[in-house]
């Protein structure tokens, strides 16, 4: 790589740090072992630490996927300010051994249930999926197997290249001899060595396409086996999927309006068929040489009316960037319709803005966001987006599925309506939610301006009536300066926030703020002695808020140091202001502590069971780029979880 491709001014810090993971990967599976250190140390200072975190994952899983045993000791030395990437890594790791089934004598004891990855079509996703190690199949014996099949017969059809590669088939071009036409073939991978069940979820996904005609769905001919090799033939579609077309930049509105439409309404024919998808993103819309788009990849598609399902609740299933709050809780009996509809927003909110909804950098951020924070409005990107364009793609993303339209159909018909130019059944939030909505998105600052309000509100209500206005004008300086500075504070944090490349050190300086601000104040008034120490709870109750348990441990330590500097000051200089009872003391130092001790070690345990589900059912995503899979492409957790 040139000098001039590390420059983050050529491209994004995203792209870069992606093309760099990429040939990371490929280097590692022709079996070279290059240097995390050498490679971090060719890129600008600013990218180094999420390049170095990525780089991370990336190796410990290669490792364990060749059949090594990574430990924390072989990282933990080398890279001290990643031991939470490094015991997130390992517990991945540990899974994949678990799996491995190490005493199992045939591929088909290796492969781990339920692991659907979908097929990428695109060139740039075929290196992606082709970089990845798919530990869920037969590994590198599966490979060379399918990569066999190449220049031989299934039948009537002659397999003359492959396609695309993914977790759960793969895809090759082939040559119907009898017709003389090109058609596509997916065969399950691992041909012979395939688990019943990975057969079984072949089986669905053929039956799930072939049971729907629509012209916006990719139509399967044949469904046969060959020598124990399952595989189904569909059209071959001679164009670029949608994820290819977006790394050009978002589409007109007007375009991606259209073009959502006709694949709201091939998704509207699969759920009059009550059938779900569940895996709509960019890479499964292909778009042919006349630029129709035809949806593909039913790998993950579920009947609504299906009793006997492979997905139990609690598995997740879907791409980070698309997947609706109840696909990333793993409720898979609230997999409706409406599940879909939020894909397809997620869709079009990235061919009008280039980016999808949300930014995240990790899985454990990325299911975070999904089901707590509401996306950004895509006016915010692109302020030419039409209103009601906007409207439409916002009641997509409702976090609740009784707030967005019920089905695919019912979204087709209010876009056609906006096209038309009539009066669109979607409606803007009102004033209330559009507060809720700010409020959500900036939790800490909204949380601060509220309790300034409120308490500023209880003094002003004091004084009153106390009737000791004029007695308390010095209090209420202290008390109106106090309030200003502590909402000044939280805003100037709130942004700088929007500086990615600060965030860790915004948070903890911004910790520390609080806890200097309500020290000072206290310092003012009556010392360990007034009701307001009370703060140091509430504050370390909510450093846990920030889900970093770090942060929690610096508020619970500044807490018991402001406190001790309440005690001291008063010792020196107002005796009278010490508590009456030394008893109250240690009380008050025993309630902070256990607080604080309570809220973060709950925190660690909650972080290890999403770490756990991000390398278990984690590796149930699908998806060609950010899948949290067991492989490499599991590790691959990168900003925006994009296509």
């Amino acid at each position: 790589m040139s000098d001039s491709e590390l420059s983050p001014h050529e491209d994004d810090a995203a792209a870069l740090v992606d093309r760099i993971c990429d040939e990371f990967e490929s280097q590692w599976q022709t079996g070279q072992r290059p240097d995390i250190e050498a490679r971090v140390a060719s890129v600008v200072e600013a990218l180094r630490e999420r390049l170095t975190s990525e780089l991370l994952r990336s190796e410990i899983l290669l490792r364990a996927t060749l059949g090594e045993l990574p430990t924390r000791q072989d990282y933990e030395p080398r890279f001290p300010d990643l031991l939470d990437v490094i015991e997130e890594a390992w517990i991945s790791a540990a899974r994949i051994q678990k799996k491995a089934a190490p005493n199992s004598k045939s591929y088909k004891n290796e492969t781990p249930a339920n692991t659907d990855l979908t097929i990428a079509w695109a060139d740039s996703s075929r290196r992606d999926s082709a970089a990845a190690i798919d530990i869920e199949s037969a590994g590198e014996a599966a490979s060379r197997e399918s990569n066999s099949w190449i220049g031989k017969r299934l039948g009537v059809y002659r397999l003359v290249a492959e396609i695309a590669r993914g977790g759960m088939g793969v895809v090759y071009k082939a040559v119907d001899e009898r017709l003389h036409r090109t058609v596509a073939i997916k065969m399950i991978l691992g041909g012979q060595f395939a688990s019943p069940e990975a057969v079984r979820r072949f089986q669905l996904e053929a039956r799930a396409a072939a049971a729907l005609d629509h012209s916006g769905i990719v139509p399967i001919h044949e469904v046969n086996a060959h020598e124990n090799a399952y595989y189904y033939v569909m059209s071959y579609v001679d164009g670029m999927s949608l994820a290819d077309r977006l790394k050009a930049g978002p589409l007109p509105p007007l375009e991606a309006a259209e073009l959502i439409l006709t694949v709201a309404e091939a998704v509207g024919c699969a759920h009059q068929h009550q059938i779900v998808h569940r895996d709509l993103k960019p890479g499964n819309i292909l778009i042919d040489s006349e630029g129709n788009p035809r949806v593909t990849d039913f790998g993950l598609a579920k009947r609504c009316d299906d009793l006997d399902q492979l997905t139990m609740d609690g598995q997740v299933l879907g791409t980070p960037g698309y997947m609706a709050p109840e696909q990333a809780a793993g409720k898979s009996s609230d997999c409706t319709p409406a599940t879909d509809v939020y894909a397809l927003g997620a869709v079009l909110y990235e061919s009008l803005c280039g980016r999808p909804p949300f930014d995240a950098v990790s899985y454990a951020e990325a299911i975070e966001l999904v089901q707590e924070e509401p996306a950004p409005p895509p006016r915010q990107h692109r302020p030419e987006i039409p209103r009601d364009l906007e409207t439409i793609c916002i009641k997509c993303l409702n976090k609740s599925p009784y707030q967005r339209y019920p089905n695919a159909s019912e979204l087709a018909d209010d876009l056609r309506r906006f096209l038309h130019g009539e009066r669109i059944l979607a409606r803007p939030l009102a004033l209330w939610d559009r507060v809720g909505q700010w409020a959500r998105q900036r939790p800490a600052l909204a949380t601060t301006w509220v309790a300034m309000s409120c308490f500023y509100l209880y003094h002003l209500m004091r004084l009153y009536l106390t009737r000791e206005v004029a007695a308390g004008s010095g209090e209420s300086m202290t008390v109106t300066t106090t309030v200003l500075g502590w909402s000044l504070a939280a805003w100037g944090y709130q942004r700088l926030l929007g500086v990615n490349r600060w965030n860790r050190q915004v948070l903890y300086a911004w910790a520390a703020t609080d806890v200097l601000i309500l020290t000072l104040f206290l310092l003012r008034f009556d010392g360990p002695s007034s009701s307001y120490v009370m703060g140091y709870f509430v504050l370390t109750a909510g450093a846990a808020l920030r889900f970093r348990v770090r942060l929690v441990w610096l508020v619970t330590g500044l807490s018991v140091v402001g406190y001790f500097v309440l005690l001291f000051d008063a010792l020196l200089r107002r005796p009278d202001k010490l508590p009456e009872h030394h008893t109250s003391i240690a009380m008050f130092l025993v309630g902070i502590l256990t607080i604080g001790i309570v809220q973060g070690l709950l925190l660690v345990r909650v972080r290890r069971q999403i770490r756990e589900q991000a390398g278990g059912s984690g590796s149930n995503l699908a998806g060609s780029h950010h899948r949290a899979s067991s492989g490499v492409s599991a590790s691959r957790k990168r900003v925006w979880l994009k296509r």
